[in-house]
């Protein structure tokens, strides 16, 4: 396949969010080439930043010269310094977006898109590093619950079109509806488009199957038909409707979903516990929210819980649960495992 130059008016177009598909893969791969390894250098003395840039500075005014000589060999006079000015301004226009990502302060992660690289809106990189579900709420309002080790990327403020985030990992998202901007989620080559609803996306990193389950209201779905390629092909889910996509071969499948379990794992309810053993706290919430759990201390059955969670899903329970305790909880291949000392 031809590579795509990457133009001024290709830049212009992928700022404004008109790319197509491949030009979008091909701009973030420029980018990504561009960027490279500034871990390192952005803790340099400023003394050394100042030299490289000064150095690459003095490169470019060569190439531009060498440009502008030859166009002044091969084109009429009146047009003569259009092509060396159209490659310096792309020329700078490059050099100022990679030293900024040299001198800015840098979290480790994907690389950013240049939309979002904006110093008045910088990207917020959220990871769940813990081993229990985190609830993460985004400047619209929308909760995300991310499984361990998901990721979020998104900006400080939403733009005034649409919602746009980068994910990796799982995670429960509960959207805020608007229908000004619709709320849409990159998962590598798979996008999600929603208006306001709730869902649950699996798209772990080298995973070859991603999976995208609507709870409620609707979703679509949209990968490339092939690598590369810009034609989309599209879904639209309903509850109990499930999109099975395959990274490698871009297939994109729908199945129907007969039991919704991460409903009642998210789904808030009323339960009230007087002097109740864990034992039997666990084996209610077992019941209630068809999950599997397990204590890691059988001195954990010998406490007694008094609590009363109004219409509350079972991360925040948990949360209070382990709180009471004094204890932790991790979940690991749906199994969710509480850790503590125990009472006396």
């Amino acid at each position: 396949m031809t590579p795509i130059p990457i133009t001024p008016q290709l830049l212009d177009r992928y700022l404004a969010g008109s790319c197509s598909p491949t030009e979008v893969q091909h701009v973030e791969a420029w980018y990504h080439d561009l960027s490279g390894e500034t871990d390192a250098l952005s803790q340099r003395p400023a003394a050394e930043r100042l030299a490289l840039e000064t150095e690459t500075l003095t490169r470019i005014r060569a190439e531009i010269a060498r440009r502008e000589t030859i166009a002044l060999g091969e084109a009429p006079r009146r047009w003569r310094l259009w092509p060396g000015r159209v490659a310096a301004a792309l020329v700078v226009l490059v050099l100022s977006w990679v030293l900024y990502e040299q001198v800015r302060p840098k979290s480790s992660g994907y690389p950013e898109s240049a939309s979002q690289r904006r110093a008045e809106n910088p990207v917020v990189r959220f990871v769940n590093v813990q081993g229990s579900l985190v609830r993460h709420r985004l400047p619209d309002g929308t909760l995300v619950w991310l499984h361990p080790q998901a990721e979020l990327r998104y900006p400080r403020v939403f733009g005034p079109h649409r919602r746009a985030i980068a994910f990796a990992g799982e995670a429960y998202f509960d959207v805020v509806r608007d229908e000004a901007r619709p709320f849409l989620i990159q998962c590598g080559t798979m996008r999600v488009r929603v208006l306001g609803t709730r869902f649950n996306v699996v798209a772990l990193p080298r995973q070859a199957l991603y999976e995208v389950a609507v709870v409620s209201g609707s979703v679509a779905v949209s990968t490339p038909e092939r690598a590369a390629s810009a034609r989309l092909r599209t879904v639209v889910l309903k509850p109990k409707q499930q999109a099975l996509f395959e990274v490698t071969t871009h297939r994109l499948l729908m199945n129907e979903v007969r039991a919704q379990p991460l409903k009642k794992l998210y789904e808030p309810v009323s339960v009230a516990f007087n002097d109740t053993p864990i034992r039997e706290v666990v084996r209610q919430l077992e019941r209630r929210f068809d999950v599997t759990m397990r204590v890691g201390n059988q001195a954990l059955y010998d406490c007694q819980l008094t609590a009363d969670f109004n219409q509350q899903p079972l991360p925040v329970i948990l949360e209070l649960l382990c709180e009471s305790l004094d204890a932790t909880y991790t979940i690991s291949g749906g199994t969710i495992l509480l850790e503590g000392s125990g009472c006396d």
